[in-house]
């Protein structure tokens, strides 16, 4: 299942006992209008990629990197997305 809150929360991961160590969002990010990628990972994912040896980087990055625009539509989404407002009052039961 994909798609902030489509279960009821905001990822349907959050129904496991397991918190999952990577998860991957594009889309929803800026609602589909410019092209937006995330990786989201815990900090040990993070750190075994990003180090100085340079055999053990992450190489990583395209013609759309940190596109601002795109950023700023992310960012304005997950705003939106977080505000008690806007979150569903009810969960599903599952």
């Amino acid at each position: 299942m994909t798609g902030f809150y489509r279960t009821g929360k905001m990822f349907a991961s959050e129904y496991l006992t397991v918190k999952p160590d990577i998860i991957c969002l594009s889309k929803g990010l800026t609602g589909g209008t410019m092209a937006l990628g995330v990786t989201a990972c815990t900090q040990q994912i993070y750190n075994a990629f990003m180090q100085d040896d340079a055999l053990k980087t992450f190489f990583h990055g395209h013609s759309f990197t940190a596109n601002p625009l795109a950023c700023t539509a992310a960012l304005a989404s997950l705003d939106l997305l977080q505000h008690p407002d806007t979150r569903p009052s009810k969960t599903l039961e599952l």
